[in-house]
């Protein structure tokens, strides 16, 4: 077996090839945006590095689908992130589902095409 060696915060680590050292046991993600394209992919990331993944979204068929592609670590949550109100909701939800969030990814977005001075 390779290894190969890494600067950690104090002291060098030595990893096994196949390992990495980005590890999120213990931590909850809540990542807006999370059902498609690079939110999924984050979500995607984080669940395979340990973490519980709440995937928020304005489709729920779409963020069911994503997460039971992510598997037991992840859950959904319907929101959309300009109402303050379903912005409070989906916290209190995800973190019925599986506790406090320790990682926030403010991914959601728009696509507006205007020229910029529009």
């Amino acid at each position: 077996m390779s290894t190969r060696r890494i600067q950690s915060a104090g002291s060098p680590a030595v990893i096994s090839s196949g390992e990495t050292p980005f590890r999120l046991e213990g931590e909850v993600a809540l990542i807006t945006g999370g059902g498609t394209g690079l939110g999924l992919a984050i979500a995607r990331c984080m669940a395979s590095a340990g973490a519980r993944v709440v995937l928020a979204g304005r489709r729920a068929a779409v963020l069911r689908e994503a997460a039971a592609a992510i598997g037991s670590q992840a859950g959904s949550v319907v929101c959309d992130v300009t109402k303050s109100k379903d912005v409070v909701r989906a916290i209190a939800k995800a973190e019925a589902q599986f506790g406090p969030t320790s990682i926030l990814v403010n991914n959601a977005g728009i696509h507006l095409k205007k020229p910029a001075l529009e």
